[in-house]
């Protein structure tokens, strides 16, 4: 399920930590998702874009859901941000392998990644800042 966040209250990302602010009023939840943001070369969000799952384990989306709508945006840059119920915010295999996929993509269309953070109700794990971007 797909769902826009159209007036972020953030306007810029300063640090993966903000992530946090955009997705609190979701930090509920029992179940994973991935908020795509769309950013332009300062890091101001263009877009917030809201995939949402009925698994506790993953969330499905399709890549080019997520580049059409950065590039309807105009994005210099996509970050994803992916919600972790269990707690554990370590990336698995599969969220690497999914990272390097929309990396591949990302520098393909023109529109790199700039960040996948995985997070948790108390933490956060950014790839960019543990150098696996």
């Amino acid at each position: 399920k797909k769902i826009t966040m159209t007036h972020p209250t953030l306007k810029q990302l300063k640090s993966p930590a903000d992530i946090t602010q955009i997705a609190s009023p979701y930090l509920h939840k029992s179940t994973e998702y991935l908020i795509v943001l769309s950013l332009d070369q300062r890091l101001l969000i263009l877009d917030i874009f809201f995939f949402d799952s009925n698994d506790e384990s993953s969330v499905l989306f399709l890549p080019t859901d997520l580049f059409s709508r950065a590039h309807s945006h105009s994005a210099y840059f996509v970050l994803l941000a992916h919600f972790h119920p269990n707690g554990c915010c370590m990336p698995s295999i599969q969220d690497i392998q999914t990272t390097r996929h929309i990396q591949t993509i990302g520098k393909k269309l023109g529109i790199p990644l700039y960040d996948h953070i995985l997070f948790t109700r108390t933490s956060l794990y950014s790839f960019l800042e543990n150098g696996l971007l």
